[in-house]
């Protein structure tokens, strides 16, 4: 057989309480999810995304400079609330309802750092969170359900994923702190 090909992939993401990605994995369970459903210690909310590079290609300079972004992020903290249920071609994803300003206040931060340090995010990908919550995309329509998990998210986490090996590795997270507000000068 043949071993299973192996990616080096980097994401800025935020994850939800322990509580909370329990009751998400269970609601998955309830939906009659069945195989590759991601479980609750792997939940999390993606919200910037680098390029695959085969296992061992990727220039450790490149991870520096993706903890060097981390490091610039200045956003507030903000409310996640999942809403609705998207069926892609290979994954059950969950997404933000309404208002997720915060989420896109933090991929702003991580994209113009990116920019700035000539090293982008995944070509031809814009802000898009989502939770993966399982690659069994055969679930019909009356397994779909409505969601209304939400958390407060004060911190931002730089994961490694080793596609194919189905294991994440956190290199660093930073806490989410409102950008210093700028204070009026007067001419006296």
């Amino acid at each position: 057989m043949k071993p299973a090909r192996v990616q080096d992939r980097f994401f800025f993401a935020v994850v939800p309480p322990v509580e909370t990605a329990e009751r998400i994995a269970a609601h998955a369970r309830a939906m009659g999810l069945k195989r590759a459903r991601v479980t609750a210690d792997r939940l999390h909310m993606t919200l910037a995304i680098t390029k695959d590079f085969d296992q061992g290609e990727c220039p450790p300079a490149y991870v520096e400079t993706l903890l060097r972004a981390g490091r610039r992020i200045a956003a507030a903290p903000f409310e996640m609330m999942l809403g609705k249920i998207v069926v892609g071609k290979e994954s059950i994803l969950a997404q933000p309802g309404e208002g997720h300003a915060g989420g896109k206040a933090v991929y702003d931060c991580i994209a113009q750092a990116m920019a700035g340090m000539r090293a982008p995010l995944r070509p031809k990908v814009r802000y898009s969170p989502h939770m993966t919550l399982s690659y069994d995309t055969a679930l019909t329509s009356r397994g779909l359900r409505k969601l209304g998990f939400g958390w407060q998210v004060t911190e931002v986490l730089l994961i490694h994923s080793l596609v194919g090996l189905r294991r994440h590795e956190v290199l660093d997270r930073w806490p989410l702190v409102p950008p210093p507000v700028r204070q009026a000068s007067f001419a006296f």
